[in-house]
């Protein structure tokens, strides 16, 4: 299997650097993966998150074709790149190498670029979300699209399933520099995980990372050792 057979997105990229183990899971044996009710719900607040901060501006355009829908979502894009309009996109749609990303928001700066703007239900800026919007910026810059500005929208108090109701205030950072710092490595990354891929499970031994963040495999590859290590 090539890289290029085996599409990449944002996500998975960001599995990678987590764990290469997690993101070979998550392609070939996804089934094996367990979510807890606290995810689940963390999931949820995130998607809402999104809804909110689209609902910020008075007009824009989303692209509405699903992960199942991507040739039609990049070529939807492709046409509102073309219409210059001065609205926001919505989950535009990037293919570079194989690897998808779908923007949460292009905004356009009024002068010929575009604001790369990625909302995030946390109270602050996270090493790993740089990382996830360096890999848009790479895959959008690949497809010659102008940023003047990479931006993490985040959220003075995140939101919680039982708040799903309350207010939010977002804050905007500008991780411009930090986040341009990463992008020409982003191609190194991404054939490593191409790599990663073609190969069989990698043997990496459970420890402090599988649960920062949670990862939905941790109990496979705890199983994994205890059959290693074997009854007392």
């Amino acid at each position: 299997m090539s890289l290029h057979q085996q599409r990449l997105s944002k996500s998975k990229v960001a599995a990678f650097e987590h764990c290469p183990r997690r993101l070979w899971l998550q392609v070939h044996r996804r089934e094996l993966g367990q979510f807890d009710e606290q995810t689940l719900a963390l999931f949820q607040c995130g998607h809402a998150v999104g809804e909110m901060a689209r609902r910020r501006y008075r007009r824009g355009h989303l692209v509405t074709e699903t992960h199942l829908e991507i040739p039609a979502a990049i070529s939807r894009t492709r046409e509102l790149l073309a219409a210059t309009d001065g609205l926001p996109i919505f989950e535009a749609a990037f293919e570079r190498q194989g690897v998808i990303v779908r923007a949460d928001i292009l905004e356009p700066d009024h002068w010929g670029g575009w604001r790369l703007i990625e909302v995030k239900n946390s109270r602050n800026v996270k090493a790993y979300q740089i990382r996830d919007v360096a890999t848009q910026a790479w895959v959008l810059q690949g497809n010659r699209i102008c940023i003047s500005a990479i931006v993490v929208r985040h959220v003075e108090r995140p939101l919680r399933l039982n708040s799903r109701n309350a207010t939010v205030r977002f804050l905007d950072a500008d991780v411009t520099p930090n986040a341009q710092r990463l992008v020409p490595g982003r191609e190194t990354i991404v054939m490593a995980a191409g790599v990663v891929l073609q190969g069989v499970e990698p043997a990496i031994r459970p420890g402090p990372h599988c649960v920062r963040p949670n990862c939905e495999f941790r109990h496979h590859c705890y199983q994994d050792v205890e059959a290693a290590i074997g009854p007392e």
